[in-house]
């Protein structure tokens, strides 16, 4: 099953943070590439409501906002994310 609510939070939480340094202040867009992958991990569920997917494996070119969303924006979801309680973050 595909839930379309719980695919859209993580894009909802990291659309509302805003980046630092040179552009502080400024939101952090996602590109649309980025949104997919997060949609189908968090968007994928069983009939118990549980995520199926656990892992996700991404491979980009450089400069392609790999770091800033998988390794900053995604596990800073998941510490606030209290549909899946005690989770780990493994980076």
């Amino acid at each position: 099953m595909f839930n379309p609510d719980l695919a859209n939070r993580p894009i909802r939480f990291i659309e509302h943070l805003s980046l630092t340094g040179d552009f502080h202040g400024q939101p952090l867009v996602l590109m649309p590439w980025c949104k997919k992958p997060i949609q189908d991990v968090f968007g994928a569920v069983d009939e118990k409501g549980n995520r199926i997917y656990n892992y996700l494996y991404v491979s980009v070119a450089k400069k392609n906002s790999k770091s800033l969303v998988f390794a900053s924006a995604i596990p800073a979801f998941q510490l606030f994310n209290r549909l899946e309680p005690n989770g780990q973050i493994v980076l």
